[in-house]
């Protein structure tokens, strides 16, 4: 099952505070769905990778997503750590296992799992300046508490578009 914010209140998509359970309902999942930060969500993020770059052959990007306090059930690294660099150049994504400093990537995140997964899972409506809104304050707040921590190259020009982001989060569960 997956929560759809509004959907309880009968509000308007999004509205509410996000915090509060009451504010969602369940809404069947989609089959092909995989735990947020699981081995089989690797190997989803990793193939949607490869798909994306194959589309953006000019993209030129190395990212690196650190998750903390990862689920035990979700076969973390002994450190509760689960760490993945993405390569973007020429047409093609290579995904590795690891941690790098943030000198090394253009882009590092660092999220606490429990903290990241209801940003990890939200689909962002582009033409909708309330659902770009309301994922922009779940990053704020994230990176408010510390419980999300980015670091960008200084030379990095990102597109800022959410479509790689929302094609993974659409087959993302916690």
């Amino acid at each position: 099952m997956n929560f759809v914010p509004g959907a309880a209140t009968g509000e308007a998509f999004g509205s509410g505070d996000s915090d509060d359970a009451a504010n969602f309902s369940c809404v069947a999942d989609r089959p092909d769905k995989v735990s947020f930060a699981s081995k089989a969500w690797l190997a989803m993020v990793e193939s949607v990778m490869q798909e994306f770059a194959a589309g953006n052959p000019d993209l030129t990007l190395k990212m690196n997503e650190v998750f903390t306090q990862v689920p035990a059930r979700l076969d973390p690294g002994p450190d509760g750590k689960v760490a993945y660099i993405v390569e973007f150049e020429g047409g093609k994504a290579t995904l590795s296992l690891g941690e790098l400093p943030a000198s090394e990537a253009d882009i590092k995140v660092t999220a606490r799992w429990a903290a990241i997964v209801p940003a990890a899972m939200y689909v962002v409506d582009e033409k909708s300046p309330q659902s770009v809104a309301i994922y922009q304050q779940m990053g704020q707040r994230n990176l408010e508490s510390g419980d999300l921590v980015v670091e960008i190259s200084p030379g990095f020009q990102g597109s800022g578009g959410h479509e790689l982001h929302n094609r993974i989060a659409e087959r993302t569960k916690p």
